[in-house]
């Protein structure tokens, strides 16, 4: 028979290919990756075993080196039967007599066999209470689980329950957020910081570790750390007030708007767009003649479904806009109806702003942020 060769070097994990018609010579006692029959070859490396993967028209033997005579073998997930198997001792090398197609074939030295599932489901609980679950599906290297849960537009602190002392580092995405790093506590392993959610907030879950058999993690915890204010929608910003033009900010952090001139019939002309980014701050000095209550109102437009803004006037949360959620207006702002005019205070979650005469400043977060346009914001007194 006419043996093909590639010849590599080896690691503890690794992997090595093979494909068509092409011969390589091999030193005498050699042997890495060779097979008798045309086709795609690959064989990985792992601690107690090899995964070999081919694609071969014809049945074809195909021998590759082991540091250890074999212990088990694996086609497809059934057993190999011995005789399709013979080892080599000299070469350390095994020999396996396999059928022709695409087929997946493990190869042991020490350990058992075990099958992984085919798939579980991870429970997601919010705030205590079961909001769905998510699927996860495994490979010899990883476990990968996915889907989408219903939640409230709010900042949330996930979780995740484990099941005994796993020795894992789970990667968890919560919408756009990604959660990589931990705070070991009770069974439990505790983002460090709150992400936000929406009323359908996609979640993945990738635990990167060797031959799981099922998920290490029996659950994942979102709990509200902070609801969102959903802002009254009116008809049109009121008429008079103290305008606070958006592109006129004073101070800018952890990112960089864009002033544009094209958007429709914005105030004075301007408006800014590419505001985006968590932590992605904008400061406005504004100046107030009398002491007085005041209501907040801005004109926003976005595509998103929503959009996650704190605010802070002079340094401090005023209550209720700790947190807002500008809702998805239909586009850009581009033309009228894409343009929303919001009312922020003077809301039964939210009341008027008690000013004192003289300067203040405004500061606006984002949130676990999509993409926010702004034209201005609007003072109105009581």
């Amino acid at each position: 028979m006419k043996r093909l060769h590639l010849l590599v070097l080896l690691a503890t994990v690794g992997a090595i290919s093979l494909g068509g018609a092409a011969e390589t010579a091999l030193a005498d006692g050699t042997c890495l990756l060779s097979a008798t029959a045309p086709g795609a070859y690959a064989v990985r490396y792992w601690p107690d075993r090899i995964v070999l993967t081919y694609d071969a028209k014809d049945a074809v033997a195909v021998t590759v080196h082991l540091p250890q005579a074999a212990k088990w073998a694996r086609l497809d997930g059934a057993q190999l039967p011995a005789g399709k198997l013979a080892w080599n001792a000299p070469t350390s090398c095994v020999t396996a007599q396999l059928p022709a197609g695409v087929h997946s074939v493990h190869v042991a030295w020490q350990g058992t066999y075990q099958k992984p599932p085919r798939e579980q489901a991870i429970p997601v609980l919010i705030d205590g209470k079961k909001a769905g679950t998510i699927t996860a599906r495994f490979t010899l290297e990883k476990m990968t689980a996915e889907g989408s849960v219903p939640a409230q537009v709010a900042l949330m602190r996930p979780s995740l329950r484990l099941k005994g002392t796993a020795g894992v580092t789970p990667v968890l995405t919560v919408g756009a957020a990604v959660v990589d790093k931990w705070q070991p506590q009770a069974g439990r392993l505790v983002a460090p910081r709150a992400v936000g959610t929406a009323e359908a907030t996609p979640l993945s879950l990738t635990i990167a570790s060797y031959a799981l058999t099922a998920s290490p993690v029996e659950a994942i915890v979102l709990e509200t750390t902070q609801a969102a204010l959903d802002p009254k929608r009116l008809e049109a910003m009121p008429a008079d007030g103290l305008v606070i033009e958006a592109e006129a900010f004073s101070g800018e952090g952890l990112g960089k708007v864009d002033i544009s001139e094209k958007h429709f019939q914005t105030h004075g002309g301007k408006s800014i767009l590419n505001n985006s980014g968590d932590g992605h701050w904008l400061e406005y000095k504004f100046t107030v003649v009398q002491a007085g209550t005041y209501d907040l109102y801005a004109r926003a437009a976005t595509q998103e479904p929503a959009d996650l803004r704190s605010f802070l006037i002079d340094g401090q949360a005023p209550p209720g806009l700790g947190l807002v959620r500008f809702p998805g207006t239909g586009g850009w702002g581009y033309s009228a109806q894409e343009w929303a005019a919001l009312q922020l205070t003077g809301l039964d979650k939210s009341p008027s702003l008690k000013l004192a005469a003289g300067e203040h400043t405004l500061r606006l977060t984002g949130e676990a942020s999509t993409h926010l346009n702004l034209d201005y914001f609007l003072l109105t007194p009581r």
